[in-house]
């Protein structure tokens, strides 16, 4: 389980400049603000980051997402810095040997991914040969590779519905049925995987109490 501990956005949408978001080692946090204070352009932050195409982030292209104010400042490049948190809680030590980096650098024609693993795990993941290092030590990889990566620490960027709840879906989440909702809570925690190894499971298991059945049947013959 990972947790989300800060973002840095960096000319993205509303956020001029380099704006750094704290939320800490929390399991629940909230973001709130007056209308148009950029709570709704932090969340599309947090999707781009994880992979998101601008049109899903109600915008037209790349160049949709970058600070108006680019160009009279002569730059021409954003980034979203997301910092994760292995198992995130208060008691850990050495939290740099928990934390994952996950970076997006954009600009108006393309993007490129970034991440940086836990000590522990950073050798298991990557072949330096391979892979081109920042000098920040965040190593380049394709969205198919951070997908990959992310997965084995329980986060599939490919299906949203398990981390994120968008706005123009609220609708359609408050008009399920109470057996629809509780399929898609079992989804978004992880749950429905495991309901359906037990469903599985509990098949199995029906099939060989029939053999059973049939056994002692021509046995008892």
């Amino acid at each position: 389980m990972i947790g989300l501990e800060s973002i840095i956005l960096h000319n993205f949408k509303s956020y001029n400049e380099r704006v750094t978001i704290k939320l800490g080692r929390s399991h629940f946090a909230t973001v709130i603000g007056a209308n148009g204070s950029g709570k709704s352009n932090f969340i599309d932050a947090v999707l781009f980051g994880l992979g998101h195409r601008s049109s899903d982030l109600r915008g037209d292209n790349l160049l949709s997402l970058l600070n108006s104010n680019c160009s009279q400042k002569g730059e021409h490049e954003g980034s979203v810095t997301l910092s994760f948190v292995l198992n995130c809680n208060d008691q850990i030590q050495n939290i740099e040997s928990h934390r994952i980096i996950v970076k997006r650098v954009f600009n108006e024609s393309k993007s490129q991914f970034y991440i940086k693993l836990p000590l522990s795990h950073d050798d298991e993941n990557h072949d330096k040969k391979k892979s081109r290092i920042r000098p920040d030590n965040l190593r380049r990889v394709s969205r198919e590779a951070l997908n990959q990566i992310l997965k084995t620490f329980g986060l599939d960027i490919d299906q949203p519905e398990r981390y994120a709840l968008l706005q123009n879906q609220t609708h359609t989440f408050a008009a399920k049925s109470p057996q629809s909702l509780a399929r898609y809570l079992e989804d978004f925690i992880g749950n429905g995987e495991i309901v359906t190894r037990i469903l599985e499971k509990q098949q199995f298991l029906c099939g060989l109490q029939q053999n059973q059945v049939e056994l002692r049947r021509d046995y008892e013959v």
